[in-house]
């Protein structure tokens, strides 16, 4: 499969074939969900923020059916979210067990990880609200008619509609760079880490064309999106802790690991402040234009004998 937008191919073709294959993909994710539900959701989520993406990327072209299909995206991945984050939690105290200094951290984070295992064990062998979540995942997506989405096949507007959603999507990340460097609230991180991740798989799509993202820097601003994504499960976990922590893992062990947090919250904070400073667009507008440019030059093109039997 390939996730890229080839400009030498007709625009709507393209954008066509790219939804249809993320489609099929989450669709087999559910199907895998009703054996191995921890890996089907997760798979499902993923193809999830790809197609999340795209409409992002390509809203211009046909606005009123991208939002809707984004705003019917966020409540599908919504269904899916109970069991990947009880994993994420267990896979956050793995890693506070493997940054234990001294032993009563490690007794601490052990507690907390054997805690959180049984919870998730729950879930997966209850299975009361998985099965349901998976039908109407798939009953989602069993809706879905791209006949309805409306996108021209001129290179002139095509170039036009791209270089206007990489642009949305680069200020959006500034925005939130900016608020995260000005809070540092976990939410403004939060927001950073979605605008990142979306950046990425626009960035994906526009391999082509986006000038300055290679694949030494795209794997860089993934990296990052990582980054964010384990600060921002450092924050999940902190609220449950204040929650319910001691009867998790008593007081004192509570106490422990929310230090432990928050030292590890502050340290990822900074990596991911320099990240951002180095790897994010201060000036969307000039590159926007370029990748505009890029699509039209190479949309002129003709596709190799290769690439069209392919």
């Amino acid at each position: 499969m390939s996730t890229r937008i080839d400009p030498r191919q007709p625009f709507s073709a393209e954008i066509r074939r790219i939804v249809s294959e993320e489609t099929g993909i989450a669709v087999a994710a559910l199907e895998t969900a009703r054996t191995d539900p921890d890996k089907g959701f997760h798979e499902c989520r993923k193809a999830i923020k790809r197609l999340r993406a795209v409409w992002r990327l390509i809203r211009g072209g046909d606005e009123p059916y991208c939002r809707v299909q984004d705003v019917d995206l966020r409540r599908t991945a919504g269904l899916l979210a109970g069991l990947r984050e009880a994993t994420a939690l267990v896979e956050t105290a793995q890693r506070l067990a493997a940054a234990a200094d001294d032993e009563e951290e490690a007794a601490a984070a052990a507690t907390l990880l054997s805690a959180l295992e049984a919870r998730r064990s729950v879930i997966l062998e209850a299975r009361a609200n998985l099965d349901p979540a998976i039908a109407d995942a798939t009953a989602h997506f069993s809706r879905l008619d791209f006949t309805a989405m409306r996108l021209p096949d001129s290179s002139e507007q095509a170039s036009e509609i791209l270089g206007q959603g990489a642009r949305k999507g680069m200020r959006r990340a500034m925005r939130a760079f900016e608020a995260a460097r000005g809070t540092g609230d976990a939410e403004a991180f939060h927001d950073l880490r979605k605008a990142v991740k979306a950046l990425c798989m626009q960035a994906r799509l526009l391999k082509s064309v986006w000038p300055h993202m290679g694949s030494n820097d795209r794997k860089a601003m993934e990296a990052f999106g990582d980054r964010l994504g384990e600060l921002n499960d450092l924050h999940v976990m902190d609220t449950l802790l204040a929650a319910e922590g001691a009867g998790l893992v008593g007081e004192d062990a509570c106490a422990v690991l929310r230090a432990m947090i928050a030292a590890g919250a502050q340290k990822l904070k900074r990596h991911c402040l320099r990240d951002a400073g180095r790897l994010l667009e201060p000036r969307p507008s000039p590159v926007a234009r370029e990748i505009a440019d890029r699509y039209s030059r190479r949309a002129g093109k003709a596709p190799r004998r290769c690439d069209v039997a392919a």
